[in-house]
């Protein structure tokens, strides 16, 4: 029974990515109520975003989204981010919301890949492109707005 109690502990030491790997959103609200933090980092450096972006549940997502500081480009210990992890597995909804809230597409993971490199479709690819091209778009209208003496 000792084992058991032990064993549980462990389990529930990080009760927050537990609850996003499990896509149950109501203990992830509790929890964050509570005031566990939703920066907190397993012993692979992962955070709850991390494990919601991994399989795929966008409720989770988007509550952890919504903290008054989410870490959105956290990298794990294998330099991955969650927009690496979301791409690598698929979850095209879930890439777009990272995407909406500036997950940094640049960031290379430990084996010098980026999100793009690791997706495992097209239309994955085509969503990080695409966002690519707007963010080009904007700087690039940025600069001309600045540069533009007829004010």
């Amino acid at each position: 029974l000792l084992f058991v109690v032990e064993e549980q502990t462990q389990e529930i030491e990080l009760p927050l990515h537990d609850a996003a790997r499990r896509d149950n959103v109501s203990f992830l609200k509790e929890y964050l109520k509570q005031g566990i933090s939703g920066t907190s980092l397993d012993a692979a450096g992962n955070t709850p975003l991390y494990w919601a972006a991994r399989t795929g549940h966008l409720e989770c997502a988007k509550e952890l989204l919504n903290l008054v500081n989410p870490v959105i480009n956290a990298q794990n210990k294998m330099g991955d981010t969650p927009l690496h992890i979301a791409a690598s597995h698929g979850h095209l909804e879930m890439v777009n919301l990272l995407l909406e809230h500036n997950a940094d597409m640049t960031l290379k993971n430990n084996d010098g890949y980026i999100a793009e490199e690791l997706a495992s479709d097209m239309s994955i690819k085509n969503a990080i492109q695409l966002q690519q091209r707007k963010c080009d778009n904007t700087y690039r209208y940025g600069d001309e707005d600045y540069a533009d003496d007829s004010d």
